[in-house]
């Protein structure tokens, strides 16, 4: 048995081909794509679509994502590996990522053992502390927008400008959605969306939805159960343990 002591909690995606039980698509998971591909709120038709019709597995749906021409907008042929690396952090995590991780991952996508969309899923999977947080308020934010069938993309990016980890950052863009909606309303709430002593996010307005609290990922020293993967090459188990010691990668 050979153990993989990665930086970030989650990023199972090992150096090789590596076998990886299908996650399923779901709104929540599938919205942090599009906040990690797009740096956007998800729209309701492309969500729709991803979730409900496309038949796609989790990664089936991270790996279409490059073949649609915002994406390959954003992320033009020939882009270098290290800049595509900090615009995914950028996007999602709103920092750039530890030289150590950075250096793991260039290598990785350089050599052709990792994907694009493999990444893009350890990124996600891997968020724990202030990072999740971030990410959970993002997603809120981006299912909210995408549950009242907007498809301003420009306002999709907007809303996601201001969010933090703290969890009434979503504040300003949840109301800022609102006001947009109901701009033509007399009867609209001004600052419809407040926040709760639980932490969700409370609306005025009862044909807008309340958005609860998600929990919170595991932090460091939490007990976790990780994935137990194959390696195609040997056939070798592989066990993913999380480092707590240091923020280097170990194979």
């Amino acid at each position: 048995m050979k153990k993989i002591i990665l930086a970030s909690t989650m990023a199972f995606l090992l150096s090789g081909n590596v076998l990886l039980a299908e996650e399923n698509a779901t709104f929540d998971s599938v919205t942090g794509l599009y906040v990690a591909t797009f740096d956007r709120a998800p729209d309701s038709a492309g969500l729709d679509y991803w979730v409900d019709e496309s038949n796609l597995s989790l990664e089936g749906v991270a790996e279409s994502f490059f073949d649609q021409p915002e994406t390959q907008a954003k992320y033009p042929e020939g882009l270098d590996e290290t800049d595509f690396i900090g615009k995914v952090y950028e996007n999602t995590l709103d920092r750039e990522g530890d030289e150590a991780g950075v250096d793991y991952w260039r290598k990785g996508l350089k050599d052709g053992s990792l994907t694009k969309q493999q990444f893009i899923l350890a990124v996600l999977n891997g968020a724990t502390d202030d990072d999740a947080e971030l990410l959970n308020n993002k997603k809120d934010v981006g299912l909210a927008f995408a549950e009242s069938n907007n498809s301003d993309t420009e306002l999709a990016k907007e809303l996601m400008v201001d969010i933090s980890s703290d969890r009434g950052s979503i504040l300003g863009s949840l109301n800022k959605l609102y006001a947009h909606l109901a701009h033509a309303n007399e009867n609209a709430f001004e600052n419809n969306y407040s926040l709760d002593e639980n932490g969700t996010i409370v609306s005025k307005d009862k044909s807008m939805k309340d958005i609860a609290k998600k929990p919170k990922k595991p932090k460091k020293g939490d007990e976790v159960t990780l994935p137990v993967v194959e390696s195609e090459d040997d056939n070798e188990t592989v066990e993913v343990v999380e480092s707590e010691d240091d923020n280097s990668t170990e194979v």
